[in-house]
C-alpha cells in the first residue's frame, strides 16, 4: 500500500492543532524521509500514519 501524504492544514484539522505547531514538532522531532518529504523547495507533505503514530506515541493525542 502506498503511503499517504497530507500537507500541514490537513494534518493540523485531524490532530487538532494549529499549523504552526506542527512546523515546530517538524524542526524538532521528526525526520525527514520518515515523517514528512520535500517534493520540491517550498512543499513539505506529512507521512500521515508515521506522524499519527508519533502522536499517539508520545501522548500528544488529546494535548495541545
Amino acid at each position: 500500500m502506498e503511503p499517504i501524504y497530507v500537507g500541514k492544514r490537513k494534518l493540523a484539522k485531524l490532530v487538532d492543532y494549529h499549523p504552526d505547531s506542527l512546523k515546530y514538532i517538524k524542526r524538532k522531532s521528526w525526520v525527514e524521509g520518515i515523517h514528512f518529504i520535500r517534493p520540491n523547495k517550498t512543499t513539505v507533505r506529512y507521512h500521515l500514519k508515521n506522524c499519527l503514530d508519533w502522536f499517539v506515541k508520545n501522548n500528544h493525542s488529546d494535548s495541545k
